[in-house]
């Protein structure tokens, strides 16, 4: 059975951000290094990897240039999608079995991480 997901803006941002990490560690190289290859901020390298901010098309075309790819691979992340959803999918199977005062407990922990993100 096939199943449609349809993904909100900040999960797009944090699945391309592991992609520009995924094509980065493939070549070894730091944010630092990939910065100075593609002429762009080291900052901005950690705020995409992040998924902090969707980089410009020129940007994009930068970081083709240095991954060595077409511009379409860099949006190759359906491998990462997939990992993204199954956790998704396990927590709401973990939920549905809270009894009454876990989900209480669980509801202040998000809380508390949304209040103090990594």
């Amino acid at each position: 059975m096939f199943k449609w997901v349809i993904m909100d803006e900040e999960i797009e941002k944090k699945l391309f951000g592991k992609r520009i990490r995924e094509l980065r560690k493939n070549l070894h190289l730091t944010q630092f290094e990939l910065g100075e290859k593609a002429n762009i901020d080291q900052r901005q390298i950690a705020y995409i990897e992040c998924g902090h901010s969707m980089p410009s098309v020129k940007t994009m075309i930068k970081l083709a240039e240095v991954f060595d790819c077409q511009l379409k691979d860099l949006f190759d992340y359906i491998h990462l999608k997939k990992i993204e959803i199954n956790i998704k999918e396990d927590i709401q199977k973990k939920l549905f079995r809270l009894d009454e005062k876990k989900m209480i407990l669980f509801n202040k922990i998000l809380d508390i991480i949304e209040k103090y993100p990594l």
